[in-house]
């Protein structure tokens, strides 16, 4: 998710791009549920600053809202689904999951 923000960030400062409405969908549901609930805050609270990979979260969160101004929402999308379901039957967030994984 980083990576794809700061594409988004440095395509919208070199384009001049107005700013953009995006939802962020990730299998992580922790990500989801830190990136979420820093919409309600600027300045993170010390219990924050001490969880794993909260530079990763923070970084995200500047990257949106005070550089580039994304306004972006958050979607938790189950991972792994096509263990079960043949890949024409995922809906498509599911779908997009399962080809990012397989690229890699």
């Amino acid at each position: 998710m980083l990576s794809g923000t700061m594409f988004l960030n440095l395509a919208m400062q070199y384009l001049k791009l107005r700013p953009l409405t995006r939802i962020f969908i990730s299998d992580n549901a922790e990500l989801i549920r830190r990136c979420k609930a820093h919409h309600h805050y600027v300045d993170p609270y010390p219990n924050e600053t001490l969880r794993s990979e909260f530079d990763v979260t923070e970084q995200i969160y500047k990257a949106q809202e005070t550089e580039s101004k994304i306004k972006a929402t958050f979607q938790w999308v189950k991972g792994h689904q096509d263990d079960d379901t043949p890949y024409e039957d995922l809906p498509l967030e599911a779908q997009l999951n399962v080809m990012v994984l397989s690229v890699h």
